[in-house]
């Protein structure tokens, strides 16, 4: 169950195609009931199955003051610190929302929470229809209007920290963003945050490697769950076709006839990667098993050992060449036995 620890709104003014902005900050944090309770839910939902292929996995990079600021407050996890945090961020960004004409603002929530992990949640969340939010000058803080509808389909931008991740030691991704527009105008957010925009690639490939290798195969015409090395060689050939573009919706369709299969078990393992990637050529190869038969001798070795472990010249078309001492020697002991 998603318990919530604590969770603010700030709003910050700014109408499209103009650079003057206002904020007003909230002084207090509000109170944890059954309307923010559903508030985080809906939000922290956003990272649920079929918004998989949205979210994109990242650290902080260098730019903004945004990383300096979360870092203090993960070294003193209190409410005045969080409070601090948030007011500080938001003036931050500000500042770069500013220079950003196209750009629209918002009231932001900022919002701790743990659901399994410890997470820091940010979203932009902008009027439609009716005040979301309603000014309390009792204590200077927004609180929830709850008469109005908050359409979270709509919702742009957003942001979750694995603030267990950010404080341990395994070196893994601890940003994930929602961002169903990605266009240029929208990239304010990412530069607020101050994201390492280097794709990691090599790591979602490699997870992606571990996955298919631990998910319940599909099953075949008859009903029966096909080879891990069919499953492998398959997801391998759909990759290829694609340009090495992985989208996980069209990946889970292709394999499974479902395009969320793949994302839950993903979201079910707690396992990070990004809905869509260019896999890395390198690690690629390792899905992929070559298998052929003839003149009565049949091999099966990974697409990596070709030109490593195995060798076909090209002066000699009947040669084939195994470089591989275990190899040799099962050959030689099998030989001995059955002699």
């Amino acid at each position: 169950m998603l318990t919530i620890k604590n969770i603010i709104v700030h709003n910050l003014h700014k109408e499209q195609f103009s650079t003057t902005t206002k904020v007003e900050l909230s002084n207090s944090l509000l109170p944890i009931n059954d309307s923010s309770q559903r508030l985080v839910e809906e939000l922290n939902g956003r990272y649920t199955t079929q918004n998989r292929a949205k979210v994109t996995y990242a650290k902080f990079g260098t730019g903004t003051s945004f990383p300096s600021l979360f870092s203090s407050f993960h070294s003193n996890q209190c409410e005045e610190e969080f409070i601090s945090f948030t007011q500080n961020a938001i003036v931050e960004l500000e500042k770069i929302i500013s220079t950003v004409p196209a750009a629209k603002g918002g009231y932001v929530v900022f919002s701790q929470f743990e659901n399994n992990n410890d997470y820091v949640g940010i979203y932009i969340i902008r009027e439609k229809n009716g005040v979301l939010f309603k000014r309390d000058e009792s204590d200077g803080s927004f609180k929830i209007n709850d008469t109005v509808h908050i359409d979270f389909e709509k919702i742009a931008m957003g942001c979750r920290i694995n603030n267990t991740v950010y404080g341990g030691s395994t070196g893994n991704r601890y940003l994930s963003f929602i961002d169903s527009r990605k266009d240029e105008v929208s990239k304010f957010f990412n530069e607020w945050i101050s994201t390492d925009n280097n794709t990691d690639n090599v790591s979602d490939t490699k997870n992606l490697h571990k996955v298919l290798n631990q998910i319940d195969p599909p099953l075949d015409e008859n009903g029966l769950p096909i080879s891990r090395e069919d499953l492998l060689n398959k997801a391998f050939r759909i990759i290829k076709e694609q340009s090495r573009l992985v989208d996980l919706a069209q990946l889970s369709h292709a394999l499974y006839g479902e395009p969320d299969h793949i994302a839950t078990y993903i979201i079910n393992s707690d396992i990070e990667m990004s809905g869509q990637f260019k896999a890395d050529g390198k690690v690629l190869n390792k899905f992929a098993t070559i298998k052929v038969a003839a003149d009565n001798i049949v091999l099966s070795f990974p697409l990596k050992a070709l030109n490593e472990l195995v060798t076909i010249s090209e002066e000699h078309p009947n040669l084939i060449t195994i470089h591989s001492e275990a190899l040799a020697n099962k050959i030689r002991n099998e030989n001995r036995s059955s002699q």
